[in-house]
């Protein structure tokens, strides 16, 4: 029987955090957390335990998407879960006109390409727990 689990991104601190303390009490076998921080990540194993596997990866980058596309081909788990938490959020207060073209690149890259890649590669393998439909397991939390 193929594992089943969540796939958590932005988990090392915040919102991602608590939805790991959430995510601990549900009948996974594993809760993969995607942070660029992986000794944040690897306080949450320490805090949790063999549940959580963590995966270091910045998903403003194309090739994190597709490392983690690969790995989720070659473990072919059963996600329950996909939680969207990676986002930034720092620039809110600021105007477009004074982000260079890089920082507004990563933004865009990160809160909507990301959100969209994820969502095309879990869909597919997202489980029916309890009746419940695909759409009503993925959560997506965006700042632009």
């Amino acid at each position: 029987m193929k594992k089943k689990i969540a796939l958590i991104t932005g988990a090392s601190g915040g919102l991602g955090r608590e939805f790991v303390a959430l995510m601990i009490n549900e009948p996974l076998d594993e809760i993969w957390c995607v942070a660029r921080n992986i000794q944040k990540s690897d306080g949450l194993k320490e805090q949790y335990g063999d549940k959580i596997v963590p995966l270091s990866f910045d998903l403003s980058k194309q090739e994190s998407i597709v490392s983690i596309k690969e790995r989720i081909e070659a473990e072919q788990p059963r996600i329950a879960y996909l939680i969207n938490n990676a986002g930034i959020g720092e620039f809110l207060g600021s105007s477009f006109t004074v982000m260079s073209i890089e920082t507004t690149h990563e933004i865009i890259q990160l809160n909507c390409n990301a959100v969209a890649s994820l969502c095309s590669i879990c869909i597919p393998t997202c489980v029916n727990l309890r009746g419940k439909q695909a759409s009503e397991r993925i959560r997506t939390l965006t700042f632009l």
